[in-house]
């Protein structure tokens, strides 16, 4: 079973191997029109940071094909783990308020 409702073929940017995905740093190299499971084409960084980066994407499963931030973690392990730490928090939040479908009373 795929851990994916739909597939959604969108954009035309590829990665050749492994090694042209991560800096030195563990900054994920983002490349407009690429990807993110299927669902998100990625427009730009918005901005970048001591854990990792967010970026601009473009949500094809939406019916408008709204624009939505995607947070990504840095490629080292204590990052990482940080940023699941964080999931584990927003995930907790958002499940505050029953009434709240799209996350707006869980924001901090």
């Amino acid at each position: 079973m795929s851990m994916y409702e739909k597939i959604y073929t969108i954009g035309k940017v590829r990665r050749q191997n492994q090694y042209t995905i991560a800096d030195r740093e563990g900054f994920y190299l983002v490349k407009p029109g690429e990807q993110l499971a299927w669902r998100y084409e990625v427009v730009r960084v918005i901005d970048a940071g001591a854990f990792g980066q967010v970026i601009k994407c473009i949500d094809f499963k939406d019916p408008q094909q709204k624009i939505v931030a995607a947070k990504i973690s840095k490629n080292k392990k204590f990052d990482v783990d940080n940023a699941n730490v964080e999931v584990k928090i927003l995930r907790k939040l958002q499940g505050g308020n029953a009434n709240d479908n799209e996350g707006r009373d869980s924001i901090v």
